[in-house]
């Protein structure tokens, strides 16, 4: 189950994963807006899938059956705006889609096949077929045990060699923390006695030191990184071959439900979660080291300027956690449609002569250019998030340097900290 850090109920972005299970993922959004612990998969299990799909009546009796009130209409779209929200809508007479808001101009869906859109009174006309099914719940729902739910722990515990890697990642990172802790320490060293005793041999000495230490710890960092290198090609190889000896196993009906270009492209994204996985993991465990040597370097050099660093971290973790949300659903969304436009070109190209033969090659196109612009789209938005979240972290840590600058200057002014000390408390 997601992590909920909204302070208010919204409604989440469940993306069908089979072509005819719309009616599914419209059901667990709903379900999920009244705090209910249910997702797609078990939806799947308990009720199956058809290639057919669902329609308004099976919509009915399932929601019924998990504890919720309906109550199905026919409206005009002037009405559209006194529907209860969040509400199922029928969609192009074979799609369903939930509503969850109505603006002035605008109507805001989320399509189990595209994701969360902004529709303006045009564009949700063409579509709306003017029925709906209003849902809700007046009861709490029973909380049940998630055994479909796959851990982090559980993730890895079965892939061979990776504690290993991981300990040797770990052991690695400490001792290059300890070695950037040398590096302050020099700097001190120069600043409080080697200036004021105008000692040359000794600032021979110590330069001569940093520059062993910092060559050191490049080696350790190239070595640390083709540990993790190593642990990335390790990850993969047993996932994608473990995720294939089961695809073979599946049943024919899964492969009829799904298309081709879809299963294809799930597959290759195997290496693109086994990446952000992998780099996630590494940096983790270097963060952890880091902030412990940082934590220890303040208290010792800093006193209270830690809780000015501690604020500053506060406030980046809180960003990272609301900015996790968000680029998840939108990977998601990225995943979704990316398999939709590889689909429609290896259906285009196994189907080019019937095609031909029924003259509807520029129809085809045309729906490619579409399905691409919305792969295209979405990456857009991944590159837009990654670019405004690197913006905010840069302020940040600019912001936090600067005041650090501010009170150890002042510190530093009025005799409390030494020059050394601040000098090296800024170098680290």
């Amino acid at each position: 189950m997601q992590l909920n850090f909204n302070l208010f109920k919204k409604v989440p972005v469940v993306l069908q994963t089979e072509t005819a299970e719309c009616g599914l993922a419209c059901i667990a959004m709903v379900y999920s807006y009244y705090n209910g612990d249910l997702n797609l998969f078990n939806l799947r299990n308990q009720y199956g899938s058809s290639s057919h799909g669902l329609n308004l009546q099976n919509l009915i009796n399932i929601s019924r059956h998990l504890g919720l009130i309906t109550r199905p209409l026919s409206l005009e779209l002037e009405e559209v705006r006194y529907l209860r929200l969040p509400c199922i809508l029928h969609w192009d007479f074979n799609h369903f889609i939930v509503l969850t808001k109505v603006m002035r101009k605008h109507y805001i869906v989320h399509d189990p096949a595209f994701g969360k859109k902004k529709l303006s009174k045009a564009e949700f006309s063409n579509h709306f077929t003017g029925i709906a099914l209003e849902i809700w719940s007046e009861v709490k729902f029973e909380k049940k045990e998630n055994k479909n739910e796959i851990s982090f722990y559980e993730i890895l515990k079965h892939i061979s060699g990776i504690k290993g890697e991981l300990l040797k990642i770990f052991a690695l990172s400490v001792l290059i923390e300890i070695i950037s802790l040398l590096m302050p320490i020099g700097t001190q060293l120069v600043m409080d006695h080697v200036i004021q005793a105008k000692d040359q041999s000794l600032l021979l000495i110590i330069c001569i030191g940093l520059f062993l230490f910092a060559f050191f710890r490049s080696i350790v960092s190239i070595f640390r990184s083709w540990v993790s290198l190593k642990m990335g090609y390790l990850i993969n190889f047993q996932w994608t071959y473990s995720f294939f000896s089961h695809l073979l196993k599946l049943p024919l009906n899964f492969f009829e439900r799904c298309q081709v270009g879809d299963i294809h492209s799930r597959f290759s994204s195997l290496t693109t979660i086994q990446k952000t996985l992998t780099g996630s993991i590494v940096s983790i465990i270097i963060d952890s080291v880091m902030v412990t040597c940082f934590v220890v370097m303040m208290v010792f050099y800093g006193g209270w300027l830690f809780l000015v660093v501690l604020s500053f971290s506060i406030i980046y973790l809180i960003l990272r956690m609301i900015m996790y949300l968000t680029y998840r659903q939108i990977s998601e969304e990225q995943i979704i449609k990316d398999a939709k436009t590889h689909s429609h070109f290896m259906e285009t190209l196994y189907g080019i002569a019937t095609l031909k033969s029924l003259d509807i090659l520029q129809k085809r196109e045309e729906q490619w250019m579409s399905l691409n612009a919305d792969s295209i789209n979405s990456s857009i938005r991944i590159t837009k998030l990654d670019m405004f979240f690197s913006g905010i972290h840069s302020f940040i840590s600019t912001t936090e340097q600067i005041t650090i600058l501010w009170i150890g200057a002042s510190l530093v002014i009025n005799n409390t900290m030494t020059l050394g000390m601040f000098v090296a408390f800024n170098a680290y």
